[in-house]
């Protein structure tokens, strides 16, 4: 058992992008959320790659395009090889989040500069044939 040591020093977090394109990936984490000015639920995930990159996507709810967003990440999960429960309510709920948490999906990421600095954004949850699109000749 460790014994406590208090922290001094900063915390040296770091982050890696992940580099433009599409990924293979896996939803690390998975939160019931509000948008900064609280009007907006959202799930937050965090998605995590193979050589340590991360980032977030942000499924927004209050139109039929959250739905429509929640609806692509669990095809995109079936699509690497989960059961999809027909008896979960799939809406913003602890349920979906305690499901989504740890499955793997396809992304796409886009570098997208901000403040001058340059970084990859995850942009959308793909399906296997969107995924598959981008390495056919």
């Amino acid at each position: 058992m460790a014994k406590f040591q208090e922290k001094t020093e900063q915390r040296t977090t770091e982050y890696v992008d992940f580099a433009e394109g599409p990924h293979e990936a896996k939803i690390a984490r998975a939160k019931l959320s509000h948008s900064k000015d609280s009007k907006v639920e959202m799930i937050v995930l965090r998605i995590v790659g193979e050589d340590g990159e991360s980032g977030f996507f942000n499924i927004v709810f209050g139109d039929e395009f959250g739905v429509e967003q929640l609806m692509f990440v669990l095809t995109s999960i079936k699509h690497n090889g989960f059961d999809i429960p027909e008896e979960i309510d799939w809406d913003y709920n602890q349920e979906t989040v305690d499901f989504l948490k740890g499955k793997d999906v396809y992304i796409y990421v886009k570098n997208e500069v901000y403040q001058g600095n340059t970084s990859g954004k995850i942009k959308r949850i793909l399906t296997q044939d969107e995924y598959d699109s981008f390495f056919e000749e």
